[in-house]
């Protein structure tokens, strides 16, 4: 590893440290500089603004993510596509809790995306968040989860696993908008053991995986 690309590391530890205590709004580039032993010039003589910083821990999140996903189909290698699809969306859940901020980073350019008509309307975006590198590197791998469990969505219906009929892109985003939903919750709830409802939050996990096989399973 090159003398850059340390700092760039021992700065984006740094960041990803403050965002997680005080969130992205409340972080200061002075905090990061005194948290990485480094001036304030220092760090955007690496990272432009906080908004492209922010963008390099969403682009390190997705990678790892990626990464993560790519394990999972290993590990599932000689199981049918629906154990395959169900391993990737447990592997999702997993690395979101492990990985909070990144997951959180991940949401938030999808938000961004959304917002922006895929980023095409400037009016809803900072100048900092159209420079940033980082942006276009993020939107060049965002889709590597989706297209892995919609190829294995397609494996199950090929193998007789996955026997629901209807579209494997419509079956992965029933099964993304529960995860979704089960995330922001879980994430509400901080540490504690159970939801915001009193739900324990492993018994809910085990049956939001369940509803999605059953999904996958039912000819419905």
């Amino acid at each position: 590893m090159g003398k850059r690309d340390l700092k760039e590391v021992i700065i984006l530890n740094a960041a990803e440290k403050i965002f997680e205590e005080v969130g992205f709004v409340n972080a200061k580039m002075d905090d990061i500089a005194r948290e990485a032993s480094m001036s304030k010039g220092s760090i955007y003589f690496y990272f432009q603004s906080k908004e492209n910083l922010y963008m390099a821990i969403t682009y390190r999140g997705m990678q790892k993510l990626n990464d993560f996903m790519y394990t999972s189909l290993a590990n599932h290698k000689d199981d049918n596509g629906s154990k395959c699809v169900i391993g990737l969306l447990e592997t999702y859940i997993d690395f979101a809790e492990d990985f909070p901020l990144y997951i959180e980073c991940l949401l938030d350019f999808m938000a961004i995306n959304r917002a922006s008509s895929s980023g095409q309307d400037a009016a809803k975006m900072t100048e900092a968040m159209k420079s940033s590198i980082y942006y276009q590197k993020i939107s060049d791998i965002q889709n590597v989860p989706i297209s892995l469990a919609i190829k294995e969505i397609e494996k199950g219906k090929r193998d007789g696993s996955v026997l629901n009929p209807n579209k494997p892109e419509l079956l992965f985003i029933t099964a993304w908008s529960t995860i979704v939903g089960y995330l922001k919750l879980t994430t509400a709830s901080g540490k504690h053991r159970s939801t915001l409802h009193t739900i324990n939050k492993l018994e809910w996990k085990k049956y939001v995986l369940q509803l999605m096989r059953n999904q996958l399973e039912s000819r419905v």
